[in-house]
């Protein structure tokens, strides 16, 4: 069922499950979810809080897919390949040698934070991590892999370092480093614990070589190239270095050759229940048999039986059917060396009040199992493990004392240990700072892995980073420093930059009130939109999950002042320009503003789910978005003029993402167009909706964000790719991300007071750049850099640079006099890109995937991997491939390519850039393939 794909983190009711099979349509599945919910909470009686609490964590569940998917969907509206759109443009931009930068392009530091103090909060922390390793030799040298903050290493010294800003996905589910050499590391991209659906889907195995200074992209997956999918727990052999398995959400991969190639394990396939789908397994865990690493354990949440066993090294893998664990929705598996042959299973879901579906445990490597415990229920919120709540799908682990095979440590929500193999279980975590028992301690709940290195334990938890000396009775959290924090919004006021509140996942809402990177807690659960009041800065509102708060002690205390009759969705926060007190809130079912007086709500109708913002120079004026549709208001907030339908609004829209509006006029609007539809990305307005132009020029088809005004008419938007500039209506885009990480930019904010723009990166918390300057006219550089970087200048530039970083990093070079390479300089890493080019400032960015059409089909150019894709000789030659045409230029030289119409004539596709050497390929050329002709430095080159 393709809704699943993007929400496995969600386990739906069946009867929901019947209803959603086969729904391929985002608002089908949303429309089918909402009345399913809404009736379910109809039959609750008063006192059923417990189905209540459960029906609500569901909806929060849904209500994140529906935030990332609904803003990454087709032109028909299906759920879109994000991976492949953003990793597609992603390759465009880096080999694209007639991108011209106009200006600066930022100079992005980060804001963090890197810590927090717990105000009126009570679960925080600084982002989910997902797994650990450890250097061989440096057992206080630590790498954990993120959520969507890419691969960090914690030093001896306690300090954190972030490793892969620039590689195609950062968001990394499993991490190994070579025990025999503890420069190589390898990891596997893609979040499975949410299905991709809070952030980026895998782009396959990644290595480096020098400790993780570089990168390089490994083997790819059989059949996965341009697939959807997410990965789970990357392992190595404990005796053959070379061997590595991979645990996917579409299969079992097994490598021999240190992930340089991939074979799928029993590759076969399966029927989703109630469809007609063939779909490839879901595997979520694997372990070896410490004392025989023949002897390897799956466990799979897609297959019955989910237990399988391998007693040949991993070349195929038998079932162990167990009537039990059958039934859960998903397994953690378990192993000890003190007792080799012993092997536990963490089974879930809880099935009742008080009741788990059980741990198992086996003495002879699973053949046969015994049940070890099903109560009470350790998945689920309760102190005290009486209730019937779990996240199965989304948190389970189990961990076994290597030194003492009976001492277990399990983790769903929260982590309980045992000293008899779950004969008695003990409660060592609470997620709730706020009612925490005595002698429980505080890790982040959701605990995603469970590691020991050594007789250290570790936890990965949405907060970050924790570890216990005495096997989980105690845990000390070591994330300050992790700069990992998934934002949604942000928030500030003009007149004190240092003031910035935002909504997170998982960490509530963070309040910045001074100059540092340490932040308040002041809100739980997820957070979204917030508010600072500028005339009192001690006085905040913020959403938490459906909910609104205020606090007038800077969040040190809350109140909850939370519409009655909002529906599930999470709320948009604005107000005023002249009253602050005056807030109107966007939810799916109604735009709701409240009284300054009174404090009463009350519903004004259209919907604001999806944007919702005041204008700066008018009180009365407001606009909104709700999924396809777009709202004004000219009197105050008491009624709403549909605008969706005015001359030039795009037809078919998915989905709007985010709205901003003219600082001086409130009759200039604009807004962002989040979907896969090429070419529709941003449009305008000058008359207050009431017409629309389309400003997208050359954006990529990636899913388009944010946005925000700068000076004198320009503008920011903000995407998978990072920030994008352009300085007027009819000036074109440029980059404008130096510095910053390839991370989803979900909001934008500009602050004129100080000069600077900052960008909520959900992943990689907040950053800060300068605003656009003109370019410059002399540059000199110096020193490493890493990630796509881009310098212009308008005499020369001087350069003793080193790009460094492999995959993912770009360097740019543009004058208009002169590029000078002194001593120094240096592409260190074959996966880099280097350009240099001589040329004016202010020619904005052309996209290769633009630079051509035949009819009305944009060809996609594309640089391939000339390890994998060799070509077949060392001279500038072309060849027809089906319906690709691929040619490779041996140096630098200008390129052309022309089709020959049906008249005869030469219609320019490629108009002679210069190209680097390399091996590329126009990948949907069609039937016009054998029409084309290619020229390179300026002569013709015949075909093959």
């Amino acid at each position: 069922m393709a809704v699943m794909a993007g929400a496995q983190q969600i386990i739906n009711p069946p009867a929901l499950e019947k209803l959603l099979a086969g729904k391929t349509k985002y608002y089908d599945i949303v429309d089918i979810v909402d009345s399913y919910y809404a009736k379910e909470k109809l039959r609750l009686a008063s006192a059923d809080s417990n189905t209540l609490h459960i029906i609500n964590r569901q909806l929060k569940m849904w209500q994140r897919w529906k935030m990332f998917t609904g803003n990454r969907l087709n032109p028909d509206g299906t759920i879109g390949n994000n991976q492949y759109y953003t990793q597609l443009a992603f390759q465009q931009l880096q080999m694209n040698p007639v991108t011209e930068m106009q200006g600066a392009t930022g100079n992005w530091v980060t804001l963090g934070p890197t810590n927090y103090n717990t105000a009126a909060g009570h679960n925080g922390g600084l982002g989910r991590v997902n797994c650990v390793a450890f250097h061989p030799n440096n057992a206080n040298m630590i790498y954990a892999g993120t959520a969507n903050g890419g691969l960090w290493r914690r030093e001896p010294n306690g300090n954190w370092t972030a490793l892969t800003d620039h590689i195609p996905s950062v968001s990394v589910s499993g991490v190994v480093v070579n025990y025999n050499n503890g420069n190589d590391i390898y990891i596997l991209t893609g979040d499975g614990d949410s299905g991709g659906n809070q952030g980026m889907f895998s782009a396959g195995v990644f290595e480096s070589h020098d400790g993780g200074n570089t990168w390089n992209a490994s083997g790819q997956f059989p059949g996965l190239r341009d697939s959807t999918y997410t990965g789970y727990k990357l392992s190595q052999h404990p005796t053959n270095p070379a061997i590595f398995f991979a645990c996917t959400n579409k299969g079992l991969y097994r490598s021999a050759n240190y992930c340089a190639s991939w074979t799928r394990v029993n590759p076969d396939l399966w029927i989703w229940a109630g469809t007609s789908l063939n779909l490839l397994p879901s595997y979520t865990d694997l372990e070896f048999n410490p004392g025989d690493p023949n002897t390897i354990y799956v466990s799979s949440n897609s297959v019955i039986p989910r237990f399988q066993r391998s007693l040949d090294g991993g070349l195929t893998f038998t079932p162990i059917a167990n009537a039990s664990m059958d039934a859960a929705q998903r397994l953690a598996i378990g192993v000890s060396a003190n007792q080799p042959n012993w092997v536990y299973v963490l089974s879930g879901p809880s099935t009742g009040v008080g009741m788990f579906n059980g741990i198992f445990g086996s003495g002879n490597s699973g053949t046969n199992w015994n049940v070890n415990a099903t109560t009470p229920n350790i998945l689920g919120y309760n102190i005290t493990g009486q209730d019937n709540s779990h996240q199965t799908n989304y948190d389970l682990a189990i961990a076994v004392d290597p030194a003492n095979a009976s001492h277990i440590i399990t983790g769903g929500i929260d982590c309980y240990t045992s000293s008899s193999g779950g004969g008695s279980l003990t409660k060592r975590t609470h997620w709730d700072t706020k009612n925490i028992a005595t002698g429980m301690s505080y890790i982040h709940a959701d605990i995603h892995n469970l590691t020991y290195n050594g007789s250290r334990l570790y936890a990965c938890t949405d907060g970050g980073v924790s570890y216990s000396d005495n096997h989980g009775v105690t845990w000390t959290n070591i994330w300050n420093g992790l700069n990992i924090l998934q934002p949604y919004k942000l928030a500030g006021i003009e007149a004190d930059p240092n003031h910035w509140i935002s909504g997170t996942q998982d960490n509530g809402t963070m309040y910045r009130n001074n100059s540092g990177f340490v932040v308040q807690h002041v809100g739980g659960g997820d957070g979204r939109s917030a508010i600072i009041d500028p005339n009192n800065v001690a006085n905040i509102w913020f959403s938490s999950n459906g909910n609104i708060n205020m606090s007038s002690n800077s969040g040190a205390t809350k109140t909850s002042i939370t519409p009655m009759g909002t529906d599930s969705s999470w709320p948009t926060l604005t107000h005023n320009i002249n009253n602050v007190q005056e807030i109107l809130a966007g939810y799916g079912n109604g735009i709701f503003k409240r009284d300054p007086v009174n404090g009463t709500w009350a519903n004004r109708g259209a919907a604001g789910n999806s944007a919702l913002v005041s204008c700066p120079s008018s009180s009365t004026r407001f606009y909104a978005a709700n999924g396809n549709k777009f709202y004004r208001s000219d009197n105050s907030g008491d009624t709403w003029t549909d605008l969706s339908g005015k001359t030039g609004f795009p037809a078919n829209l998915t989905s709007i993402s985010d709205v901003i509006v003219s600082q001086a006029n409130s009759g200039v609007v604009y807004f962002t167009i989040s979907g896969f539809t090429n070419g529709e990305k941003v449009y305008y307005s000058s008359n207050a909706g009431e017409s629309w132009t389309n400003i997208t020029t050359d954006l990529p088809n990636v899913a388009t964000l944010s946005i925000a005004s700068g000076y004198a008419g320009s503008l920011y938007i903000g995407n998978e790719l990072g920030v994008f500039y352009k300085a007027s209506i009819n000036a074109p885009w440029t980059t404008f991300f130096n510095g910053l990480p390839k991370c989803p930019v979900n909001d934008l904010l500009v602050n004129f007071t100080a000069g600077k723009i900052r960008a909520a990166t959900f992943g990689r918390g907040i950053w800060e750049s300068d605003l656009y300057s003109p370019c410059a006219t002399n540059l000199s550089l110096n020193g490493e850099i890493r990630g796509s970087n881009n310098f212009e200048a308008s005499s020369s530039i001087t350069a003793s640079q080193q790009a460094v970083g492999g995959i993912g990093t770009q360097l740019v070079y543009k004058s208009n006099g002169s590029i000078t390479l002194t001593t120094g300089m240096e592409v260190k890493d074959a996966g880099t890109k280097f350009r240099a080019y001589l040329g004016p400032c202010g020619q904005g960015l052309q996209l290769l995937s633009d630079s051509g059409n035949t009819g009305n089909d944009l060809l996609i150019i594309e640089e391939l991997d000339t390890y994998k894709h060799k070509p077949r000789k060392d001279v500038a030659y072309y060849r027809i491939d089906g319906d690709a045409l691929e040619f490779f230029i041996p140096d630098y030289g200008a390129v052309s390519i022309y089709k020959i119409n049906d008249s005869g004539n030469a219609e320019k596709i490629i108009d002679e850039p210069v190209f680097a050497s390399g091996f590329f390929r126009i990948r949907n050329a069609g039937t016009d393939a054998g029409k084309f002709v290619f020229k390179y430095g300026g002569k013709v080159v015949n075909g093959e």
